[in-house]
């Protein structure tokens, strides 16, 4: 109709009927629209790209963003397809000589992609912690706190072989350790390592930890499994051993 209208713009019958097309075409964008969008928050990516691409395709006026809006909506279905997202559940352990489930309580989740580096997030703690936040004093020897955080990459590409997934992580973060102390008959300040408890007044101290962490993670088709060896560094190093220096953390997790 437009066509027409250059070559004869008197034409008034072809005029109305190109301003009823303009009117069904924004009618039919924005329906269009609603309906992506809502798959789109529904997380029914198939069906938002088909509507994404068909706006693009019929030049509504909305075009732009549903053309970054569709690269987005490629990536997300990309991401699904290879399950870069890793959630494990952990636990610590400080030497295998002896071993003594430090770190009961962890969590790791992280994105771990085939092509470029990804980042990790880790939360750990024990019952103890929650022991020391009740002041019940024997059961709350080697209270403990972290997260750490880091980088992973895959030194396996799959262009390579598809039948190494492995991707190594480095990371660092932040520990909080607890300690109860208090004076013997000397006067000197101890320690409280369990036990019976002492006379005196026991005094809470807390103990800061940079642990710098090193693991790796394999996939296999759903399920992650993960290790991490943590060297803890006690800011005070007279606490370098109450800390327990070396951690050794697995973990099981779930890909999607």
């Amino acid at each position: 109709y437009q066509k027409v209208i250059s070559l004869n713009s008197f034409d008034q019958q072809t005029r109305k009927k190109r301003d009823a097309a303009i009117d069904k075409q924004s009618t039919h964008c924005k329906k269009c629209a609603k309906a992506a969008y809502r798959h789109y928050k529904e997380h029914e990516y198939e069906k938002a790209l088909e509507l994404s691409q068909l706006i693009v395709t019929q030049g509504c006026n909305d075009k732009q963003y549903y053309d970054t809006l569709i690269v987005k909506i490629h990536r997300i279905i990309e991401a699904r397809k290879n399950k870069y997202r890793v959630f494990s559940y952990e636990f610590g352990i400080s030497n295998f000589k002896n071993p003594n489930i430090i770190l009961p309580i962890s969590f790791s989740i992280g994105k771990y992609l085939d092509h470029k580096m990804g980042g990790y997030f880790s939360f750990c703690t024990n019952p103890a912690f929650f022991n020391m936040l009740r002041s019940n004093y024997s059961k709350a020897v080697h209270a403990d706190i972290g997260i750490s955080f880091g980088l992973n990459f895959r030194p396996i590409k799959p262009k390579v072989t598809q039948y190494a997934p492995l991707w190594l992580h480095l990371g660092t973060g932040y520990t909080l350790m607890g300690a109860y102390h208090y004076k013997n008959i000397s006067g000197e300040e101890m320690r409280y390592e369990s036990g019976e408890l002492p006379d005196s007044k026991l005094k809470l101290m807390p103990y800061h930890v940079i642990p710098f962490e090193a693991g790796v993670l394999v996939k296999i088709i759903r399920v992650a499994i993960r290790y991490t060896f943590q060297y803890r560094f006690a800011i005070d190093l007279e606490t370098q051993k109450y800390v327990n220096p070396f951690m050794h953390n697995f973990g099981i997790g779930i890909c999607f």
